[in-house]
């Protein structure tokens, strides 16, 4: 395993404590296999907490030196040891030199008699030799530090910019019809926009930024046409489930597993709102629309931050709703229908269940019909429970390089969507596959 792939390990571990999470599961999470994660992980565990060797640790705004001389004896050891933040310091160089130090093997024979220690110790002639190690790493500081804050600066920056509140109080509630008692799920999971995939090296499709707002609009156009839209009384979509690739300025997901992305991040979260935010406006004129916003593994944050755009785009808008609560499980009741949804890739999926009706104590007493829809396999999957439905949705993202490497290919490309009767439930489900 390369340098790289350690280091890369590393920050995904330091992240992991930081957010008290199982650090071997988290390398699992973000493609280390079982012999990777275990090679990472077995020098930090036999790092002690106390430690003989002497470190010491000098650095300035781009640098940093970063050295011990004792029993530390790899590179793993010292950064743990040492508690170095690996978000913030990436490893440039490192060295490790090795000396014995040895003295005179004295054997003793003493006692302690009579608050005296007496006997003898003689010279058996012999020399003890211990092992002793310097280890040097030269660091640099990682750019853009504080990605959490160059983020919101933008996000201020984009609300002041383009929002104006007012622009709604034109508009009238669309009132409610008798007749109408479906609601519409349309549910694009796992969009990955930035994610960069040539198809020369993958065996797939070119995929961009660019391709993935492409798709979007058809699939949300030709699912639309689908349904009988006609009896539509309410629009449900979930947005998020890895929408972006990667999270902060660094391209990393959020566990800072590094991304290849299409082009910088700013250009990314602006497309992304762009197209969710217009997706709204339009479906929103003749019908009203409930927005869930379900963050995933990659975009956490960038999720969280789109859908206060959106819940500050759309403020006063009267037949749009946004829930951008920060729980990682949303749920959504539609008449005899409870929906679950959450990514995927934290819960159990025999524990969904349990959790909706812990949860959602009076809405699982009140309906009849219970489902999870889930994210992040990139494949259809369905399940059930205990009477819970639970649907895996697929993805329209191509295979990049990592994935295409690994054989996780060959899946169908596509989106869904769900029809619900407000006393029966689930009465259709629409396709939009490539």
């Amino acid at each position: 395993m390369t340098q790289e792939r350690i280091n890369e390990g590393l920050v995904i571990i330091t992240k992991a404590r930081k957010n008290k999470r199982n650090i071997f599961q988290s390398l699992l999470n973000n493609g280390f296999t079982n012999t990777e994660a275990s090679e990472i992980i077995s020098p930090l565990r036999s790092t002690p907490e106390k430690t003989d060797s002497k470190i010491e640790f000098k650095s300035n705004d781009t640098e940093g030196l970063l050295q011990s001389s004792g029993s530390i004896r790899t590179l793993e050891e010292l950064l743990i040891a040492a508690k170095v933040d690996l978000t913030i310091w990436r490893v440039k160089t490192y060295e490790v030199t090795k000396w014995d130090m040895a003295r005179k093997d004295v054997n003793k024979d003493l006692v302690y008699k009579n608050g005296r220690v007496e006997g003898i110790a003689k010279d058996s002639g012999k020399a003890n030799v211990k092992e002793l190690f310097r280890v040097a790493v030269k660091l640099e500081r990682i750019k853009a530090i504080d990605t959490t804050k160059e983020l919101l600066e933008y996000f201020k920056n984009e609300l002041n910019s383009n929002i104006n509140t007012l622009k709604w109080n034109e508009l009238d509630e669309i009132p409610a019809n008798p007749e109408k008692k479906y609601c519409l799920e349309i549910n694009i999971a796992d969009l990955h926009i930035g994610k960069l995939s040539w198809g020369e090296e993958t065996g797939g499709e070119n995929y961009d930024s660019n391709e993935a707002v492409r798709l979007f609009k058809y699939a949300v156009g030709d699912l639309i046409e689908k349904a009988p839209i006609n009896l539509v009384e309410r629009i449900l979509l979930p947005i998020g489930n890895d929408l972006f690739n990667s999270d902060g300025s660094d391209e990393s997901t959020t566990a800072g597993t590094p991304q290849v992305e299409d082009s910088r991040w700013q250009n990314t979260f602006r497309k992304g709102c762009k197209v969710i935010q217009e997706t709204i406006a339009g479906l929103a004129i003749e019908i009203p629309v409930d927005v869930v916003i379900c963050v995933g593994n990659h975009d956490m944050e960038r999720s969280f931050y789109l859908g206060e755009y959106l819940a500050a785009f759309f403020k006063g808008h009267p037949n749009v709703s946004i829930n951008n609560s920060p729980t990682l499980r949303k749920y959504y009741r539609y008449g005899q229908t409870l929906l679950g949804f959450t990514h995927g890739d934290k819960e159990i999926k025999k524990n969904l269940p349990l959790l909706m009706a812990t949860e959602q104590k009076d809405e699982w007493a009140a309906t009849t019909y219970k489902e999870w829809h889930t994210g992040h396999l990139h494949a259809e999957l369905d399940d059930e429970i205990m009477g819970v439905k639970i649907r895996t949705l697929p993805s329209l993202c191509s295979a990049d390089s990592w994935h295409a490497s690994k054989g996780y290919v060959g899946q169908t490309r596509g989106a869904k969507a769900f029809l619900y009767h407000f006393d029966k439930g689930l009465e259709a489900q629409y396709y939009f596959n490539l």
